[in-house]
Order: C-alpha cells, then structure tokens, then sequence
C-alpha cells in the first residue's frame, strides 16, 4: 500500500492572498529560533523551492489529509 506523507504545511492565509508563502514546522521552528521572521540574514540558500498553482495545492492538500496542516489562524 501507497504512504502518503507530507513534512507539514504552514501558511499564514488572508483574504488577498492565494497562494501565500508556505513553509514546513521545522523551517518554522528555524525561523522562531532566528529572531522569528524571514531577513537576508537568516534565510539558509537554497532551501526553498517554487511551486505552481497544481502543486502548491497539492502539497496544502496532502497536509490537510494527514493532518499537517497550519494555516497560522
């Protein structure tokens, strides 16, 4: 049988917002640990990928279904 797993989902969403920036808890943990927001400083390179629409709503899917899933409301 087929596993679906996801790392987590963590999103802040407002009512102009989309697709706003998601990141995993343990980029969230980082980030807390780091002065809690995202600066040039503190934003390891390369760590972070673009989605399209399908996928970026695709993995927000797979994290509700396993219940990972943090909208930050």
């Amino acid at each position: 049988m087929f596993s679906r797993t996801s790392p987590g989902f963590r999103a802040f969403l407002g009512p102009d917002m989309e697709y706003p920036d998601a990141w995993c808890p343990a980029c969230e943990a980082y980030k807390l640990k780091s002065g809690g927001s995202w600066t040039d400083e503190n934003t390891p390179s390369g760590v972070f990928k673009l989605l399209c629409c399908d996928c970026y709503l695709g993995a927000l899917e797979l994290a509700r279904e396993v219940g990972r899933l943090d909208l930050g409301i």
